[in-house]
């Protein structure tokens, strides 16, 4: 594996320790999520009442999310997954927004027990207003789904 740190020059301070002058941070582990090129956060506007870009924006924020070191993950972006939610609610999906709200919660419930997060020294997204509103829309369509089921028992035709 490449080393994490790549140091260009190095420099003694007064107790003798060397220091680097010069740190370039591998960009493998930055979290840059992308469509084909273009960053999530500039599809965030445009494409948000489009659910085959909003759902390649989830697709990247996972897979970014996913390819991140354990212990060290940065959390993705839970915009996405709840525009994708809404979208697929609108068009009565229900089965669909139940896979990508717990597509969520996986990412969620992974971030809570990065050491960072829980020494607080990271962002609390997972305890945040979207990241709440989705685990809600899970519990909501799970229900949906069980009505819209039992009514089709009871009326099959339709």
């Amino acid at each position: 594996m490449a080393p994490l740190w790549t140091i260009t020059a190095t420099v003694e301070n007064a107790t003798g320790r060397v220091l680097p002058l010069s740190l370039n941070y591998r960009k493998e582990r930055i979290m840059k999520p992308d469509v084909n090129g273009t960053p999530t956060y500039e599809l965030a506007e445009s494409g948000k009442h489009d659910l085959a870009t909003m759902r390649a924006c989830c697709a990247a924020e996972a897979d970014s999310y996913w390819r991140q070191p354990e212990g060290e993950r940065l959390c993705a972006a839970p915009y996405y997954f709840e525009r994708v939610a809404i979208l697929l609610r609108k068009a009565k999906d229900y089965t669909g927004e139940i896979d990508i709200c717990e597509h969520w919660k996986a990412i969620a419930d992974d971030y809570r027990r990065q050491p960072m997060v829980k020494a607080r020294q990271a962002a609390l997204v997972h305890k945040g207003p979207r990241a709440e509103a989705i685990l809600a829309r899970l519990k909501k369509a799970k229900e949906l789904l069980r009505k819209e089921r039992a009514a089709k028992k009871k009326n099959p035709v339709g």
